[in-house]
């Protein structure tokens, strides 16, 4: 989660743009760009939604190990910005912001749909049944318990269950 708040205040936007065999840290601008039209396109973002208020995405890869895949994704206020300033011998000089924000705003706020509940405490047919009525983007209300693991703790947790066993 640090790496997302020195990327979202702009710390981390000089980084190269390639890695190397040490493992350098590096912005994938090309992810960037097909992030930023994701959201866009789905609505992905703070308040309205992407289509308005998706300004700038940055992807950051950093060495990890091959069995985890840490992501972290910081959605900002667009109400909340970082004024940049500095200090120097001549005074103190701040980021002009914008003056008139509001021109940016919709006319109409969107309508969102009501979420599609799904109780997770079912089958998993079930679940999947009802999934596969709704389009990728639909808005979704989960409940009930939900196991996240790499897929080869799934394969153990189901070879534990089927012989039988109900903890380690």
């Amino acid at each position: 989660m640090k790496t997302v708040k020195l990327a979202s205040t702009g710390y981390l936007d000089t980084l190269p743009s390639t890695g190397n065999a040490a493992g350098r840290a590096f912005r994938d601008r090309e992810w960037e760009q097909k992030i930023e039209l994701i959201c866009q396109e789905y609505g992905v973002g703070a308040q309205f939604g992407g289509k308005y208020f998706v300004h700038d995405v940055r992807v950051i890869r950093l060495p990890r190990h091959a069995a985890s895949c840490p992501v972290g994704i910081g959605v900002s206020c667009s109400a909340d910005r970082n004024i940049k300033g500095k200090i120097t011998a001549e005074g103190i000089f701040l980021e002009q912001l914008e003056l008139h924000p509001e021109r940016f705003m919709p006319e109409k706020a969107p309508q969102l749909d009501k979420p599609v509940e799904i109780n997770l405490d079912r089958p998993m047919k079930e679940i999947l049944a009802e999934l596969t009525k709704y389009p990728v983007k639909t808005r979704l209300s989960l409940s009930g318990t939900l196991i996240v693991a790499r897929d080869i703790a799934h394969a153990r947790i189901k070879q534990m269950l089927d012989e039988g066993k109900t903890h380690a």
